[in-house]
């Protein structure tokens, strides 16, 4: 018995952190949260673009201090701080006036958006740590939460604006993502470790190609660390700029807004459910391939682009944001299982919040690709480096999986 109870909690701990991850991702319906407050409040699309970048700053922040605060104060304490944290924030938010921008700033983008950043580096490496054999199909799961967030909370956030208001939808989503992760926080736990694999846990998938684990600053001084940095930085902003221009796309080809909402919600779909399917194809193929499945994507996601903006044909948008969606999936599942692959398990945590800051880094492409569109008058400029910069990550993943 003493074998397999484990095996049997991971599957709880896995279900319990992957509707936490549902709510922690929140920080990706910006789009839909920040609605009101630019026709209620005044505030101008350029003032809330910051907020953004300052909330995806402090998530990249708060990752690291959480992998250091789970060492000293423990798993269930450190999510419990990042749920108050986050649910704080929003409620604090809603009281607001127009004239308190910079106040939303401290408590959307600093509070929330590190509250959210603790939780999510605890999380992962917690729950992940239960599946050493399959920590791609682990993250997987986890990141599918993570991505449906914005279809299904930001569905319900935008219901809840017509119905009872955005001051009031912002205290309902402060409690209730406050409350998840509280929760979330006291079911899991971290495994003994070091931790005896079971008879089934090795039949899972493959073991890491290497044993060795990289402390983080042997990390940082690695050639490894930045090419693997840089390819997902590369891909991270093809696929998180033509999620900024999903919507606009799709019209731009004669969806009606009607159709263009149910593109999006493919987008998202797509997205969502490719989070398993390359974590599973991590575990059975190996990292290699899968680099290689995302690169190959990048670059079919950036021609179906251009294809798109030099016809403006609805059916190759459909293709192609159901394409990009995909690729979009990839990243979130790519960091989180390639930092065990390329660099241990023993100083994962932080290893990994360092390697997620990547978001920061290409939340920059999303603001230029917009500044060129509008600059240009159309898609095609920002579509062509989509291309060039896909197949620069594909001349690395050939570098840093070339065989030794």
């Amino acid at each position: 018995m003493a074998n397999t109870n484990p095996d049997k909690r991971r599957w709880v701990y896995l279900i319990a952190g992957t509707i936490g991850m549902l709510f922690a991702g929140i920080i990706y319906a910006w789009s839909i949260l920040k609605g009101p407050l630019n026709t209620e409040l005044g505030w101008q699309p350029t003032a809330l673009s910051w907020n953004f970048t300052i909330t995806m700053g402090m998530f990249c922040i708060g990752g690291i201090v959480g992998s250091l605060l789970s060492k000293k104060i423990g798993v269930k304490l450190s999510v419990v701080i990042g749920g108050i944290l986050c649910g704080v924030g929003f409620v604090l938010s809603s009281f607001l006036s127009s004239s308190q921008l910079v106040i939303f700033y401290l408590t959307y983008g600093v509070m929330a958006g590190f509250g959210i950043g603790i939780a999510y580096n605890v999380l992962v490496s917690t729950v992940n740590a239960w599946f050493p054999g399959r920590q791609g199909f682990s993250s997987g799961c986890l990141m599918l939460g993570f991505g449906f967030s914005t279809l299904l909370l930001g569905t319900v956030s935008n219901s809840l604006f017509s119905s009872i208001g955005w001051r009031t939808t912002y205290i309902v989503l402060g409690i209730a993502i406050g409350v998840v992760l509280v929760l979330a926080g006291l079911i899991v736990k971290r495994p003994d470790s070091p931790r005896k694999m079971t008879a089934q846990s090795d039949k899972e998938g493959p073991k890491t190609e290497d044993d060795h684990s990289y402390t983080p600053k042997q990390m940082l001084q690695s050639a490894l660390f930045w090419k693997f940095f840089i390819f997902l930085v590369l891909l991270t902003s093809v696929g998180n700029s033509i999620a900024g221009f999903a919507k606009d796309l799709a019209l731009f080809s004669g969806a009606g807004d009607s159709m263009a909402a149910t593109l999006v919600g493919a987008f998202a779909v797509c997205n969502g459910g490719f989070r398993v399917v390359i974590g599973i194809l991590f575990d059975k193929l190996g990292r290699g391939k899968a680099m290689y499945l995302f690169s190959t994507l990048g670059i079919l996601t950036s021609v179906l682009c251009i294809l798109t903006a030099l016809t403006g044909s609805l059916t190759i948008c459909t293709i192609t944001l159901c394409i990009a969606g995909c690729t979009v999936g990839c990243s979130p599942t790519m960091s989180t299982a390639g930092a065990n692959a390329f660099f241990g398990k023993r100083y994962y945590p932080t290893n990994f919040s360092i390697i997620v800051s990547h978001l920061l880094v290409a939340s920059f492409m999303a603001t230029l690709s917009s500044a060129l569109v509008v600059r240009t008058g159309g898609y095609l400029v920002p579509f062509i480096i989509f291309l060039v910069i896909s197949v620069v990550a594909l001349i690395l993943n050939l570098n840093i999986n070339r065989k030794k």
